[in-house]
């Protein structure tokens, strides 16, 4: 607790933050572990004090998932920090995240194996089974206060290492967003409900990450994800690890190498509203292997659910109706019976309780749908799918 209560959360005034871009083509430990060498060291790590400290490594370990899938991030770039950890002196090092879904020992632990963590763990390095939690208040008015696991309330030094991927819900999941798990298991589901507007979601996102406030945010996109993540989409090869001390900026400058548009990468949206990152790349401190402008990631396919609002179009006086049409006609997600095992975990994770077991099969509520998908990103057998209206896809 006494590492957040310190923590400097006034990024309005961080705007001059280094962001580290490194060019790596694959996971061979000499290209990963010197570029995370050159990401500390460029984004000035060595104001940070490590030696006898306790370090928090948050991954993306969002299901049960094999690094080849490209859903979690890959252990190669855990092992490169944590190499660089131990010569920096730490006293202890906690691997944690909170997955969607149930939180606990079991599951993480299924976790763990599928993603090739559980040889970390020795005298230094631990994986995180314990599951409590303390609710925060938060640092705005938005949310009164945060449930925030154990691990991350008692580091000293708190990295973030998010994984590179375009998000169903926000757009792009990078290093913002890979906060969330911090927030226990099922109690994610309470802010879907009551955010149940995408832009509010991602507004108390950035709320809850100048609230947890990582020391350093690394993003393994080596390999990331494109069309419909987090767990749904289609590996692809992005070839770069990115790092800052700032997690707004690196966002900004990964939004922009993967050539979205700031209006739907979510978080980037909401963090420029509140004066956490410029909206031109151009005026961030840029170091590495790219520079802009440029073309980098062509043909990016982004989320089904990713619509133009076509109201905005319609005479002021019927935009609202034209709002509702338009939101019925939305991308939602659908289950394909046959996929389907009957295991329930959308079922438990769903914020709005609109899906139901019928017949050993999970069966949604569209009317009553709040399009978080939620379902989609934890469901293990990707039974289910984001399907657009014809409306939209002509």
């Amino acid at each position: 607790m006494s590492r957040m209560n310190a923590a400097n959360r006034d990024y309005a005034s961080r705007l001059q933050e280094i962001v580290a871009v490194k060019k790596v083509g694959d996971y061979e430990k000499s290209s990963v572990s010197d570029a995370i060498e050159e990401i500390f060291s460029c984004c000035q790590a060595n104001e940070i004090s490590f030696k006898s400290s306790r370090v928090v490594i948050k991954p993306n370990l969002v299901m049960k998932s094999k690094p080849e899938e490209a859903v979690v991030t890959d252990p190669s770039i855990i092992s490169a920090i944590i190499d660089y950890l131990i010569k920096k002196e730490v006293k202890s090092i906690v691997i944690c995240d909170s997955p969607g879904g149930l939180y606990n020992r079991n599951r993480l632990k299924s976790i763990y194996e599928a993603a090739g963590y559980l040889k970390f763990e020795n005298e230094i390095v631990k994986l995180n089974y314990d599951t409590e939690s303390e609710e925060i208040p938060s640092p705005s008015s938005k949310v009164s206060c945060f449930d925030i696991i154990k691990p991350i309330l008692e580091a000293d030094i708190f990295i973030n290492v998010a994984k590179l991927k375009t998000h169903a819900m926000a757009g792009l999941t990078a290093a913002v967003k890979n906060n969330f798990g911090t927030v226990p298991g099922l109690r994610k589901s309470e802010f879907h409900c009551t955010f149940p507007k995408r832009i509010d979601f991602c507004d108390m996102l950035v709320e809850l990450c100048t609230l947890v406030s990582p020391e350093i945010s690394i993003v393994d996109g080596v390999l990331g994800m494109e069309g419909n993540g987090p767990s749904g989409g289609i590996p692809r090869k992005f070839g770069i690890i990115a790092g800052s001390r700032n997690p707004f900026l690196l966002d900004r400058v990964l939004c922009e190498y993967m050539g979205m548009n700031v209006k739907d990468a979510l978080t980037v949206k909401s963090s420029i509203g509140a004066g956490f990152c410029p909206r031109e790349v151009k005026e961030i401190n840029i170091e590495g292997d790219i520079r802009f402008p440029g073309k980098f990631v062509k043909d990016l396919i982004i989320p089904e659910s990713v619509e133009s609002d076509f109201s905005v179009r319609v005479p002021k006086p019927f935009r609202s109706i034209a709002k509702k049409v338009l939101d019925s006609l939305a991308a939602r997600p659908i289950i394909d019976s046959k996929k389907c095992i009957g295991c329930r975990m959308c079922h438990e994770i769903c914020p709005a309780k609109v899906i139901s077991m019928v017949d050993k099969k999970a069966v949604i509520d569209k009317k009553e749908c709040i399009r978080c998908f939620c379902c989609h990103e934890v469901c293990p057998e990707r039974a289910i799918d984001i399907k657009r209206s014809f409306f939209w896809r002509i």
